[in-house]
């Protein structure tokens, strides 16, 4: 269990406020398709969802998942960030020449790439 003791009353406000604004959302269904930008490193947990990590129940489009480099925090930050923008760009050639969606995973260097298909 969490020990707030030596907490100031309004952190704990603020984190009980947050705790239940956690459990009562509930998310929309998205009338879209879209791109997951996923990272190559994933937490055990992430391990028993589908290769969208979840988004598919929340799209009624396609969601096509480009595996980067990283974990969720370092994917954003040098050097692997450096990899998203080739990603982004052939996220949005995608979009005026659409094809099947398949998992694209990149290497560190976005050099060279292997397709995978999805599920």
């Amino acid at each position: 269990m969490l020990n707030f003791s030596g907490d100031e009353p309004e952190l704990i406000e603020q984190f009980d406020a947050n705790l239940r604004a956690i459990r009562a959302y509930r998310p929309g269904r998205l009338r879209a398709s879209l791109t997951l930008f996923r990272a190559d490193t994933q937490l055990l947990s992430n391990l028993a969802l589908d290769s969208t990590l979840g988004w598919s129940d929340l799209v009624e489009g396609k969601v096509c998942v480009r595996i980067v480099p990283g974990n969720h925090h370092t994917m954003t930050t040098e050097p692997l960030v450096g990899t998203l923008p080739r990603h982004y760009q052939l996220s949005f050639m995608r979009l005026k020449e659409p094809a099947p969606c398949r998992i694209f995973r990149s290497t560190a260097t976005a050099k060279s790439a292997r397709l995978w298909p999805t599920r």
